[in-house]
């Protein structure tokens, strides 16, 4: 009986105590505002694979920052895959400026959605039949380029095209894709770079010609429309829209997010999305397909906001640039003085006469709770704090000099680091 007892109980123990993935709702975290393209987008994905999965899943919402808001609440959260990253080519641009703790190497592609070409778009009344004509033009006279935000896709794509075509742009901003159409429409701007899928209706109607795409082949949907590397210029962009998880993410979790994102995105709910919205089933990418692609589209955008000056940093510093640098810079730094202070008052007295050398005592304390200072006062109070602390553990009685070092040196570090080399602090020093 006991046996049988102790049995049981082992095989319950085994059943229950398994890794049921997932366990609790998974959230979806994007950038954009309800009703957008990219939120639209996962609501449809999202309801397809509910429809054939017994999974919870959600969008949530976080905006603001082009990205960053939303890129630095997923950095925080608990990374086992119940919390899922949609990015843009909008938070590539702001990783690639060093604006969000969250860098291309943490980050694991689960899925592709939507792969939405960029297409060079006129009024059907313009003047300009063709896009070497569009160039020819700009060269005398700026083109007035609609774009959503200085900085997006859309403007860094129009800003290459002119950069590796020799030509001028005026650049206008917009709210959204939205506005571009109805200024477009308006002939208020010359051109734009739209995505096919904002713009695919008034193309069928008659009221946009399309003169190039800037996607590597042409389109089945516009078939007569050239390439722009068909015309001589090397200019590729598309807005992707794709879902990635931490790379602290356990890989049998990640495994199941590409097996479930996989069921829903090939779910006839999402298969009747794409074609509404004039794209193909070639949008979707599972795994390691979108995992190459969107290593390749943040080194395309970094390298496409430095040839335009966006990204300012000497070259020899442009792999440090990440928030994740400043702070192991920080750390090491105060522990190399550390070991320099302790080396100097290696002779001082006994620390309670137990023997251990009183500043490495104190300092090694002090140095253990900063953890806890930086993850409370953020990096610069956190610093200033953990200055004083170490200066009078080190012997420094002259109050001017202590506050001086104190408030100088963080202030200092934000100047060079912050302003000078635009790397980005993290809110919380380990971050």
């Amino acid at each position: 009986m006991r046996k049988f007892l102790f049995l049981f109980c082992f095989i319950n123990i085994s059943l229950f105590g398994q890794d049921s993935f997932p366990d609790h709702p998974i959230d979806i975290i994007t950038h954009a505002s309800p009703g957008g393209g990219t939120d639209t987008t996962a609501r449809t994905m999202a309801l397809a694979i509910q429809s054939i999965n017994d999974v919870d899943i959600g969008v949530f919402p976080r905006t603001g920052g082009g990205g960053v808001v939303a890129m630095n609440y997923f950095d925080r959260q608990i990374h086992d895959g119940h919390n899922i990253l949609a990015i843009t080519p909008t938070h590539l641009f702001a990783m690639a400026r060093g604006q969000s703790t969250v860098n291309i190497d943490d980050l694991i592609g689960i899925a592709r959605a939507t792969d939405d070409p960029l297409v060079v778009m006129v009024h059907q009344s313009s003047p300009f039949l063709d896009l070497n004509f569009l160039i020819n033009y700009g060269k005398s006279t700026p083109i007035k380029w609609g774009t959503t935000q200085v900085g997006g896709v859309d403007h860094v794509a129009g800003a290459i095209l002119a950069l590796r075509a020799n030509t001028q742009l005026d650049v206008v901003p917009f709210s959204g894709g939205g506005q571009i159409v109805t200024n477009l429409t308006g002939q208020t701007i010359d051109a734009a770079a739209l995505n096919l899928t904002e713009a695919f209706d008034q193309i069928e109607r008659g009221i946009f010609r399309p003169l190039a795409v800037l996607s590597p082949n042409r389109i089945s949907l516009l078939p007569n429309v050239p390439t722009a590397r068909e015309l001589g210029y090397d200019v590729v962009f598309s807005t992707v829209r794709g879902y990635l998880v931490h790379k602290d993410t356990p890989l049998e979790h990640i495994e199941t997010l590409q097996t479930i994102f996989s069921s829903g995105l090939n779910n006839q709910i999402f298969k009747d999305y794409l074609i509404g919205s004039g794209l193909t089933q070639e949008s979707i990418a599972i795994g390691e397909e979108w995992d190459l692609q969107v290593r390749e589209l943040y080194e395309d955008a970094r390298i496409a906001m430095l040839e335009l000056g966006i990204i300012q940093n000497p070259e020899i510093l442009e792999q440090y640039m990440s928030p994740y640098f400043f702070p192991r810079v920080l750390i090491i730094s105060i522990l190399i003085l550390s070991l320099w202070a302790m080396y100097k008052n290696r002779h001082s007295k006994p620390f309670f006469d137990l023997g251990f050398n009183r500043t490495i005592s104190i300092t090694t304390l002090i140095l253990i709770a900063s953890g806890f200072l930086f993850s409370v006062l953020g990096v610069i109070l956190g610093l200033s704090v953990l200055l004083i602390l170490l200066q009078f553990a080190w012997g420094q009685e002259n109050k001017k000099i202590l506050f001086l070092v104190s408030a100088i040196t963080p202030i200092m570090i934000y100047l060079i680091f912050s302003i000078l080399l635009n790397v980005r602090f993290p809110g919380i020093l380990w971050a």
